[in-house]
């Protein structure tokens, strides 16, 4: 997908908002797309935006659309979990904090998946503590993303 930005906006974003700010443009064309579709259809667009993105972009997909859900409250961070493992999506969330070689991001979003998946009685006090390391490392993980967008610009957008 081509994503035109301007260079003097570009150079103007502080380094944790600029993965954001390449991402940003991609949520109404797939909003818009998904809307426009019923049932098996939207099963079919998402493989092909996701195939419009370059790989960069696809890291940045991933990431944001759980991230910015996650980041909310505890009940969205819940929620959009269960929803992203059950749908096996997070797999998507993983490979792009895996693309910006984001360990501790990674790790993070190991030791979640395991424990959603252990369902155990300690799940509870689990999601708590992995919900306030998700909000401690957010300012490294975007500063990490943003680095990452700064010195590789043509993997996610167009400079005018």
């Amino acid at each position: 997908m081509i994503i035109e930005m301007q260079k003097d906006f570009f150079d103007s974003l502080s380094t944790e908002k600029v993965g954001h700010s390449c991402f940003e443009p991609m949520v109404p064309v797939y909003q818009s797309g998904m809307r426009r579709r019923s049932g098996q259809d939207t099963q079919e667009f998402r493989a092909e935006f996701y195939k419009s993105l370059s790989v960069g972009q696809r890291a940045l997909f991933g990431f944001f659309t759980f991230y910015d859900h996650a980041i909310r409250s505890r009940d969205e961070f819940l929620t959009i979990t269960v929803n992203y493992l059950s749908g096996q999506f997070f797999s998507i969330v993983k490979r792009g904090a895996e693309y910006f070689g984001i360990e501790r991001m990674q790790n993070l979003l190991l030791e979640i998946e395991q424990a959603f998946n252990e369902q155990n009685d300690m799940l509870n006090a689990r999601i708590d503590e992995l919900y306030r390391r998700l909000l401690e490392i957010a300012p490294y993980t975007l500063g990490q993303i943003g680095l990452y967008v700064q010195e590789n610009p043509e993997e996610f957008i167009c400079l005018k």
